[in-house]
């Protein structure tokens, strides 16, 4: 019986440590994507948590598996029909007030996209950015036009807790795609 009790009470301390394991993991996630990352490698694991599979392979199965072109939505008979917005919606310029705003809604903790490391962070310690930042935002509202910069995305894969089994099986990782901060602003 006490032996009992002893082994399930120290079930429930490695399962608390388990859980404090994996609380600390999300908080470095959240804080510092880019750090995470570099530190994957350092792991025991470092081999079997990077995908041993080619681009070619994994642009295959993503495009396949998150593919939503042979899907046709038809609106179920039973769903009413919207009604007319109440609102106009707000086609003016931007101002400086609304771009300070968005910066100031973002999360600082966000990783930026490769290609230009600009962060929400940043812009947030340099508000002399903002009033160029409503220049730019105002040219694309005018013409109708995104910047190509902000249309690309790169695509990082994080392994799931069993790709240690196969490394060279897409479906044992999950893509993540990263893309400007000034793009999402």
């Amino acid at each position: 019986m006490r032996e009992e009790l002893s082994s399930r009470l120290l079930k429930e301390t490695n399962d608390r440590g388990d859980e404090r394991n994996a609380a600390n993991t999300r908080k470095n996630f959240n804080h510092n994507f880019w750090k995470f990352t570099k530190n994957l490698p350092d792991d025991e694991n470092a081999e079997t948590t990077q995908p041993t599979l080619s681009k070619e392979e994994a642009h295959s199965y993503f495009s396949r598996v998150y593919s939503s072109s042979p899907h046709v939505f038809v609106d179920p008979p039973w769903l009413p029909r919207a009604t007319d917005p109440g609102v106009v919606f707000n086609i003016t310029e931007f101002e400086v007030e609304d771009v300070d705003e968005a910066v100031k809604r973002s999360r600082s903790c966000s990783a930026p996209i490769p290609l230009d490391q600009i962060s929400y962070r940043i812009i947030k310690m340099c508000p002399a950015i903002i009033p160029i930042l409503v220049h730019l935002f105002n040219i694309a509202w005018c013409t109708g036009t995104i910047p190509p910069p902000w249309q690309v995305a790169v695509v990082k894969l994080l392994p799931k807790s069993t790709s240690a089994s196969d490394p060279a099986h897409p479906s044992l990782f999950r893509p993540i795609a990263l893309t400007s901060c000034i793009g999402k602003l």
